[in-house]
């Protein structure tokens, strides 16, 4: 177990320590694509190559409308908060349940706001990781921490789709029927 404990103190460190930026610390510049890609590149906690943002993937989000149309060819703080979130997201949500998910919470109309927002609670649920990664003394605990999680987040995203379904009905209802966010390819 104490092999275990040395790489649970090093994860758990790791999760203590890795924050995203703030919108005031976003680039304030219009910057071009690859510029954009190196930006975020290794931005999200333990990102793995399989998972890094591509130009492609970019293009698909913003031909779904998941993320906004850029300005020229040129990506604005907008671009760099919805494409942090849709990179978080999509770990969990399909592309058409994170443009929903982005449609909810009004991201699309005040991305400010909505980042600030995803920050709070990005920041809480990582400490709330963090802190349980840190009480893990035994092998049974270790054992029970993977259980949990594993439950947790089964248990968490059926919840996040759920409301997301409701949120969609709900829109349908106000607006009439309402076409289906394009489905992107991650």
């Amino acid at each position: 177990m104490e092999k275990e404990k040395n790489g649970i103190r090093q994860l758990s460190g790791k999760m203590g320590e890795h924050t995203l930026k703030s919108w005031d610390q976003l680039p304030d510049l219009e910057i071009y694509k690859d510029q954009l890609l190196t930006y975020l590149s290794g931005r999200l906690p333990f990102e793995e190559e399989k998972d890094r943002l591509t130009g492609a993937m970019i293009n698909n989000y913003i031909k779904a409308g998941v993320v906004p149309r850029t300005v020229g060819k040129r990506y604005q703080k907008e671009h760099i908060a919805a494409l942090t979130a849709v990179c978080v997201l999509k770990q969990i949500l399909s592309v058409g349940e994170v443009s929903l998910f982005l449609d909810s919470q009004g991201a699309k109309s005040d991305t400010e706001k909505f980042y600030e927002r995803f920050l709070e609670a990005f920041d809480r649920e990582r400490k709330k990781a963090g802190e349980t990664m840190s009480q893990i003394q035994d092998d049974e605990a270790f054992q029970e921490s993977i259980l949990s999680f594993a439950l947790s987040a089964y248990w968490n995203a059926l919840a996040c789709k759920q409301l997301l379904s409701l949120f969609k009905e709900e829109r349908k209802k106000k607006k009439g029927s309402v076409p289906e966010p394009k489905e992107a390819q991650s």
